[in-house]
């Protein structure tokens, strides 16, 4: 199904699950995300989701709100919440890394907020801050996952968060013709075993691996790291305004330190909307849940989008690139 198709009418993709009888479907989060608020606005009348067994949800951080709200959208139409199959990979695994059990559903963890800013995975006591995380699903047969301290290549042990990195016959050999990124992302580990350096963070809990964040996207802020995408996630519920799936969160220098840019596209043109009012909301949202005030807040209007890769990544480089080079120079 054509992306643009699917952003534009999301419920296309569960009519067509519904009209052919899929078995296995799937996207990245912010396509189910789409769907659940597609679903609730026109309802999911003469939809049968029965036949759905594997609803696949990869390619970019899980949230477990999506998940929840997925299964309680198309829950009329007989989609069984053990088909939402949690899952995470990357091409140079050729794809597939961890996955959730046929008809399991998910795992999810509520981890405190702060510990996790530290670098620790633990759960979040009564009347502290947490982090929902859904698990991706547990390792394949044939591979080796290790969770290593990212400056040192050394295993961590849980509940220590440090890079997934992954071997096996399925990883690939390196990229063509650039020995540079090879030399760079496969690594020989202390078990003389060549890993993959996926560049995520994650933490493996009884089995489940918990992707934490992007290694190379951590913010530090206020002497705190900040994961982009819990960002994003905030700002996209700040204002019912707000875009799904199109919003981005980068730092950038200011004043010698790092400032927190939040950029949302908007469900409809700027024009409909009171743009101020969305700005407070979006700043108070992130400030509440984040303790760190944007220092600037971008809306785009309907047309305008923020990129994302082919398998429905954002690109965050690309956003912060864009920002820096539309600022007045000197």
């Amino acid at each position: 199904m054509s992306p643009a198709a699917f952003v534009r009418r999301p419920m296309l993709w569960p009519a067509a699950v519904s009209r052919y009888r899929a078995h296995s479907s799937g996207g990245p989060d912010f396509a189910f995300a789409l769907a659940a608020t597609a679903a609730r606005r026109h309802g999911v009348e003469g939809l049968d989701l029965s036949c759905w067994e594997v609803a696949f949800d990869g390619a970019e951080p899980i949230q477990v709100a999506t998940l929840r709200r997925f299964a309680e959208a198309f829950a009329p139409a007989g989609l069984r919440p053990g088909a939402l199959y949690p899952c995470y990979g990357l091409a140079e695994a050729t794809l597939l890394v961890t996955g959730s059990g046929k008809g399991r559903g998910p795992r999810t963890v509520e981890a405190d907020a702060d510990e996790l800013a530290q670098g620790r995975c633990v759960p979040a006591a009564s009347g502290r801050p947490a982090r929902a995380l859904a698990g991706s699903g547990r390792v394949l047969p044939g591979e080796r996952v290790a969770v290593v301290d990212p400056a040192t290549g050394r295993p961590v042990a849980p509940p220590a968060v440090g890079e997934i990195r992954v071997a096996g016959d399925h990883v690939t050999a390196g990229y063509w013709r650039n020995p540079e990124a090879t030399a760079a992302t496969y690594v020989t580990g202390e078990d003389g075993e060549r890993y993959l350096r996926t560049g995520d963070l994650g933490v493996v809990l009884d089995g489940e691996l918990y992707v934490v964040g992007r290694l190379k996207d951590v913010m530090i802020l206020r002497g705190r790291n900040h994961h982009p995408h819990d960002i994003e996630r905030t700002v996209a519920a700040a204002h019912p305004a707000v875009r799904p799936g199109g919003c981005v969160a980068f730092a950038v220098p200011r004043d010698g330190q790092e400032a927190l840019v939040v950029v949302a596209e908007l469900v409809h043109d700027g024009g409909e909307h009171d743009l101020d009012a969305i700005t407070v909301d979006v700043r108070a949202a992130v400030l509440r849940e984040h303790d760190v005030s944007p220092s600037d807040v971008v809306l785009l209007p309907r047309g305008r989008t923020v990129e994302k890769t082919s398998s429905g990544k954002v690109r965050r480089a690309a956003a912060r690139a864009a920002y820096v080079s539309a600022q007045p120079q000197g």
